[in-house]
């Protein structure tokens, strides 16, 4: 019997809380999501890449190999900033639902690592919550996609980024496909 999944997005936070019961059924909720820079969005608009999109196919393949079902879940923010990992929505009560994920993704792009030059990089926290009404966190994590892993995509300087939009685009898609990766792995 497959898992359900439905993923909420806020907030992936080391908080070393107790594994508890695998939930049966999550919901997704639309992550939270920072915008990176004007000059790197503009960038990856003109060339129709939409990191959010990248990073959540890639979750939901990775959950649905794990044995999830992944389900969307609309859920109002309710004035929290889309990208703020101090405040998590407060899920709703009962339903098909087991436990929500919720994801904000406070920051992404291109940051200088000194001699090595320009890297992609990701920073995703993660909050699962059990849909039983008493906010029991099931789990909180942090995910980071070190902008030193992918020496492939590295710029010597930011200018070169705008002048080689493909391959900056290769690398912000790269980021977005293993942060959704690692964070998909957190619930095997």
């Amino acid at each position: 019997m497959s898992r359900l999944i439905a993923l909420a997005t806020a907030a992936f936070l080391l908080a070393g809380c107790a594994e508890p019961a695998r939930p049966r059924v999550i919901g997704l909720v639309d992550p939270g999501f920072a915008p990176g820079s004007e000059p790197l969005e503009t960038l990856l608009k003109a060339n129709n890449f939409d990191f959010r999109y990248s990073l959540l196919t890639q979750l939901a393949s990775t959950l649905a190999a794990e044995g999830y079902q992944v389900l969307g879940v609309e859920m109002p923010r309710d004035g929290i900033a889309l990208h703020d990992s101090e405040h998590f929505l407060t899920p709703p009560v009962g339903g098909r639902i087991d436990a929500y994920l919720d994801i904000s993704v406070s920051a992404y792009g291109y940051a200088a690592t000194g001699d090595a030059g320009y890297r992609p990089f990701a920073v995703a926290d993660v909050q699962l919550v059990a849909a039983d009404g008493d906010g029991t966190v099931l789990k909180r994590e942090r995910v980071t996609y070190d902008p030193g892993q992918d020496a492939g995509f590295s710029f010597a300087r930011a200018s070169e980024i705008e002048a080689n939009p493909q391959r900056a685009v290769s690398g912000m898609d790269a980021a977005a496909l293993r942060t959704g990766k690692a964070i998909g792995e957190l619930f095997r």
